[in-house]
């Protein structure tokens, strides 16, 4: 959702390949770029401090209060 959202690259690589490889090719890197985001979204989250407090506050947040 955020790529979707807020950083929107995935419709400026549509617009600017279905022009040059045609409908079928785009449709394939369009979804294989939002599959490969959503996996180093995933991967990348716990190991940023920030991030990871937003996205899994229960996760981490009982850790934070074992270690006191």
């Amino acid at each position: 959702m955020i790529d979707l959202n807020v950083i929107g690259i995935e419709g400026w690589l549509t617009n600017h390949l279905i022009t040059h490889m045609g409908p079928l090719v785009t449709t394939i890197i369009a979804i294989s770029y939002r599959i490969g985001f959503v996996t180093v979204a995933m991967l990348a989250i716990p190991h940023l401090p920030g991030i990871r407090a937003c996205f899994l506050p229960r996760q981490y947040l009982f850790r934070r209060l074992q270690r006191r």
